[in-house]
C-alpha cells in the first residue's frame, strides 16, 4: 500500500511538474523513473534510499549516462520479496531455454 502510494506521488511529479520543466537529468532512465524502478525492485525503504542517492549523484560534475536499477548482491531479498525473485529467475531461465 505504501509502495503504491509512493509510486503514485512520483507519477504525479512526472506528469504535473516534470513535464513542464526542461530535461535536466544526466542519467538514463531519468531520476524519477529510476526511483520508481528502485521502489519496485528493492522495496519501499531501500528503493527510496537508492533513488535519493541517485538524485544526489545527478549534478553538473557527473558525466551521467545509462544507469539501470540492479539488485544489490550484498543485500539478499527481504522475506516478502522471495516469491517475486523466484518468479523472475524462473522467467529468465525459461527465456534462456527458448
Amino acid at each position: 500500500m505504501l509502495r503504491w502510494f509512493a509510486i503514485r506521488l512520483i507519477r504525479l511529479w512526472q506528469t504535473c511538474f516534470s513535464s513542464w520543466l526542461p530535461p535536466s537529468c544526466r542519467y538514463e532512465p531519468s531520476c524519477s523513473q529510476y526511483m520508481v524502478e528502485a521502489i519496485q525492485k528493492r522495496g519501499l525503504v531501500r528503493g527510496i534510499l537508492k533513488g535519493t542517492w541517485r538524485i544526489c549523484r545527478c549534478n553538473p560534475w557527473t558525466a551521467g549516462g545509462y544507469d539501470p536499477v540492479e539488485r544489490d548482491p550484498e543485500h539478499p531479498p527481504l522475506p516478502w520479496e522471495f516469491k517475486r525473485d523466484y518468479e523472475a529467475r524462473i522467467a529468465t531461465l525459461e527465456d534462456a531455454a527458448e
